[in-house]
């Protein structure tokens, strides 16, 4: 009686036992089927290589993840993402675009990286080797020629958007970071500011930039007062002055014509005067008149000056203005750079 109930608790502690490992089973063992292996190596000749890295993507993809992982699942996701990040660099040795090359390798780093970070290291001639895969990133990332690009707005709302070959980032503020050589597009948003700025760059290797945008702050009263004050001095001393020498012009003209006298401040002919008139002294009334021609030609001078002035002086204030509210908004960044967050555009794990 002793041994049958000592076997009905073994019976039951087995049954247990079997129950909770066939329900962890899916858990800590899961190993790709050699004939899907074999499927995406196959895609390579008849598809190529940038299919097969996507195959064997997602193989990999298709295994469970966690920090429970078997050693076997952790060997099979570190062989399937290694043989993806290979047959990209694959397809990145024969693309021709420089552009689309860079690309191609920063998502066989991608792939690397994880592997490494995640410590799904395949075996290495019988041991996990980080070494190895250390290097092969380092060679990939001087391949690729990342290039350092900084930008920077002086207003922390500021919304920034960075647009190049299959790749946007935005960020708020302020941006540091490098990038893959190439054009790209930096589009800045002012909190105030309607209307977008834009601006197209080429991102040449190993030369960085630095690009710095600057808000317009708003004209104050007397600013505003001194331009428009300067403005119309200037184009009411250009009208003087027009006139003035126009006068002078005519003048000269008339008082070397015979026929063409000065009368009462005007130019006419003789046929043209009043039949009462007697004699008229031209000369006298050549010099009158030539003297509100000069008159008028030196105020409008004197009023262009003035309105010049007016302008540069302003705008030496207004210059003053912008660039200490810059500097103002630029302590106010945070030291850390703003966050930003970056968008790949093509399948990244």
């Amino acid at each position: 009686m002793m041994r049958n109930k000592r076997a009905d608790v073994v019976c039951w502690l087995c049954g247990l036992l079997v129950f909770g490992l066939w329900s962890m089973a899916p858990v800590w063992a899961e190993v790709v089927k050699a004939s899907d292996i074999l499927r995406c190596s196959g895609m390579i000749k008849s598809q190529g290589y940038l299919f097969a890295a996507t195959c064997f993507r997602e193989l990999a993809e298709s295994l469970p993840d966690g920090k429970d992982l078997s050693e076997e699942d952790r060997r099979q996701r570190g062989y399937l993402y290694n043989e993806a990040s290979k047959c990209m660099r694959f397809e990145a040795m024969r693309e021709k675009r420089p552009e689309v090359a860079a690309y191609l390798r920063e998502q066989a780093l991608r792939w690397l990286e994880l592997i490494l970070k995640k410590q799904w290291l395949p075996l290495v001639r019988g041991k996990r080797r980080s070494r190895v895969y250390t290097e092969q990133i380092v060679a990939l990332r001087t391949k690729i020629h990342y290039t350092p690009m900084a930008i920077s707005t002086g207003v922390t709302g500021t919304q920034i958007q960075i647009t190049g070959y299959q790749f946007r980032q935005q960020a708020m503020g302020q941006w540091n970071d490098t990038l893959r050589p190439g054009e790209y597009t930096i589009t800045v948003r002012y909190p105030k500011e309607e209307k977008p700025r834009e601006k197209k760059l080429t991102l040449r290797p190993g030369v960085s930039l630095v690009l710095t945008f600057q808000q317009k702050p708003p004209l104050s009263g007397l600013l505003l007062s001194g331009y428009i004050v300067g403005g119309i001095a200037v184009a009411a001393g250009g009208v003087l002055l027009g006139v003035g020498l126009a006068r002078i012009s005519a003048g000269n003209t008339c008082f070397s014509d015979a026929e063409c006298v000065f009368y009462q401040g005007a130019i006419l002919q003789r046929s043209e005067l009043p039949k009462d008139v007697g004699a008229i002294d031209n000369k006298s009334e050549f010099q009158s008149y030539n003297n509100v021609s000069m008159g008028l030609t030196i105020a409008g001078i004197a009023l262009a000056v003035v309105g010049v002035g007016a302008l540069v002086t302003s705008g030496i204030f207004h210059a003053r203005l912008v660039k200490e509210d810059f500097r103002k908004k630029e302590q106010i960044l945070p030291s850390g750079g703003a966050s930003s967050s970056r968008t790949l555009l093509w399948g990244t794990p």
